[in-house]
């Protein structure tokens, strides 16, 4: 606004003043929506808004003690224009215009994190969403599907079974280096054997669900 006065009339003093009211009326209401945010999301908090030292009192992590500090100083300059003391009122409408200004500033930055912040979250919902419509679609796999990968992993376990007990045969009449290459392979077989046996399980789950669902 940059107001500079050398004299007050009444009616371009009440044109500043409805001015400024109307300015701080929206910072009081956008500050408020961006501390709300600001305290729901505390990533983006900060231990204080940074202003000019010289123009706010005030050392707070919410930008409506600013615009409450702003609000008081119109508060005043109305008060000092009432009793008609002119000598301190440019000194206050500069004031409140920087103020209102660095306000208005704060307000336009945070508005950009808020945005970038709303479009993070809305990207993660979308691959939340996506991620529980993948599992829902295993879920729902065709009864025939599933039938069809269970017989594969039987088949699958009687493989290993049958690697398992021509590795156990030979491991009795094994000694030295090639005993202990046995006992790793039978180790190993034992764990293969487990991870299939667990998807096994796993598919017989699905198949019960869904054929409860289905009956």
């Amino acid at each position: 606004m940059n107001t500079h006065f050398s004299s007050y009339h009444s009616d371009n003093f009440n044109i500043v003043l409805q001015k400024l009211a109307h300015q701080l009326s929206l910072i009081k209401e956008q500050s408020e929506y961006i501390d709300k945010f600001n305290d729901e999301n505390r990533s983006v908090k900060e231990q204080h808004i940074r202003f000019d030292a010289t123009l706010f009192k005030v050392r707070s992590s919410k930008l409506q003690d600013y615009a409450i500090e702003a609000a008081k100083n119109f508060a005043l300059l109305e008060k000092l224009y009432k009793k008609g003391q002119s000598e301190y009122l440019t000194y206050y409408i500069n004031l409140l215009d920087s103020q209102i200004s660095a306000l208005v500033q704060a307000v336009k930055s945070n508005e950009v994190k808020l945005k970038e912040i709303q479009f993070d979250k809305k990207a993660r919902q979308a691959r939340y969403q996506q991620k529980l419509k993948r599992t829902a679609q295993h879920i729902m796999q065709p009864s025939h599907e599933l039938y069809a990968e269970l017989n594969q992993n039987h088949e699958y376990e009687r493989r290993l079974m049958n690697m398992l007990e021509m590795r156990e045969a030979r491991l009795k009449s094994a000694n030295g280096a090639e005993a202990d290459t046995l006992k790793q392979e039978v180790l190993a077989l034992h764990q293969r054997l487990g991870r299939c046996r667990q998807a096994i399980s796993k598919v017989e789950n699905k198949i019960a669900w869904v054929e409860k669902r289905n009956s």
